[in-house]
This record gives C-alpha cells, structure tokens and sequence, in this order.
C-alpha cells in the first residue's frame, strides 16, 4: 500500500510545534472559508434555478406565438420537422 502524501513530514513537524492557538485559529480560518464559499456555491445555485425558470417562460412564449402564427398559416410538413417544434412540449 502506498503512502499518502495529504501531509508532508515537514506539515507534520511544524503541527507538532505549533502553539494549541495557532492550530485553533487555522482551523477557524478552514471553517469560515469553507461557509463563505458554500455561500457563494448556494447563490451561484439559486441564480442559475432562476436563468432556468426564465428560459422555461420564454421558451413558452415562443411556443405559443409558434402555435398561433401556425394556425394562421401552417407551414409544410418538411419546414415543420426542420424546426423540430417538439421539442417545445416538454416544457
């Protein structure tokens, strides 16, 4: 089996001779760092969920003038298929 190497000898001399107050306050640092980013990471989330939901409405939109112009005027079967309007119906 392999050694790690997630920690140098020399990450390891230094915990062993650093003050107990110095660990804690890296480990603190760890912790906020890792809070600010997981905030970070859930409004990145929540942005994206919104793009989502307004391509959704839009693609809507244009599914319904689409169906509205083609019941004015239907297209021929060959355009039809080109324009794949199918693929509209899952949303």
């Amino acid at each position: 089996m392999s050694e790690s190497n997630i920690i140098t000898p020399n990450q390891i001399q230094n915990a062993l001779d650093a003050d107990p107050g110095e660990i804690l306050r890296a480990i603190h640092k760890r912790i906020v760092d890792t809070e600010k980013l997981m905030g970070e990471y859930r409004n990145f989330a929540m942005n994206q969920q919104t793009d989502i939901e307004m391509l959704r409405e839009r693609c809507a939109e244009l599914k319904d003038r689409l169906d509205n112009q083609l019941a004015i005027q239907p297209l021929p079967l060959e355009i039809q298929h080109d324009l794949q309007t199918n693929m509209f119906e899952k949303i």
